[in-house]
């Protein structure tokens, strides 16, 4: 489902499916918290073949940040529609996407 790995440059990097839906995103949430926690470098979420994020990722990718600070959260690899959704919902103000 999702797959995480500390990345060459010691990030915590997390890939997702190419559809977050509420469904994904109640299996997934307690283990990414539960590792965020565990990690004092860098979160990335690389939503690289991600076509569709809701809501309820959003919540996961808000508290996330609030738990490790927006200078230690990326999202990363967004494909333009999904950025889009991201821009639409103003989270570019509050988290960093590249």
């Amino acid at each position: 489902m999702t797959e995480s790995f500390i990345d060459s440059e010691g990030a915590l990097r997390f890939r997702f499916p190419s559809e977050v839906d509420t469904a994904v995103c109640d299996e997934i949430r307690e283990g990414i918290f539960a590792q965020v926690q565990e990690h004092e470098g860098e979160v990335i979420f690389d939503l690289l073949g991600v076509q569709l994020v809701t809501s309820a990722f959003f919540r996961i990718c808000i508290t996330t940040m609030q738990s490790v600070g927006k200078e230690r959260m990326k999202v990363k690899n967004l494909e333009p529609r999904v950025k889009k959704t991201f821009m639409i919902a103003q989270l570019h103000k509050v988290l960093d996407l590249e």
